[in-house]
């Protein structure tokens, strides 16, 4: 479970317990109805006036798609840069052909050094999006 939602709960937490105490308890003095408008609403208003409302939408669901974002799998990651090193001791650089390689960055990787770009600058330029 990624620690978003929870280091969004206690920034929140934080945020509100800072005001409640610095207010004396009293929240009223801190919510102002023009502010709310100024600072959420407007905003929202000019990005549905500077695009289409597809465009919109999109961004609307990309936005909401941060808080359900799934863990990169560091384990399988690692396994497989083991197997590969494994094979390139072995068998060197064309034994990588055999390899069953799940992640598509690390298949172009591959299939760049398979094709003859060794050199580190050029990998690093052409693998960098």
């Amino acid at each position: 479970m990624p620690n978003t939602p929870i280091g969004f709960g206690i920034s929140i937490f934080a945020i509100l317990a800072g005001l409640f105490l610095m207010a004396g308890g009293n929240f009223g003095m801190f919510i102002d109805p023009i502010s709310i408008l100024v600072v959420f609403v407007g905003p929202i208003g000019v990005t549905l006036a500077s695009g289409t409302m597809r465009q919109f939408s999109n961004a609307m669901s990309a936005a909401g798609s941060i808080w359900g974002a799934t863990a990169f799998p560091y384990a399988e990651t690692i396994q497989q840069f083991k197997e590969m090193a494994s094979v390139l001791r072995r068998e060197g650089p064309m034994g990588l052909q055999a390899v069953d390689i799940t992640d598509d960055l690390m298949q172009f990787g591959t299939e760049l050094i398979l094709g003859g770009v060794a050199d580190s600058e050029t990998l690093s330029a052409q693998m960098m999006p």
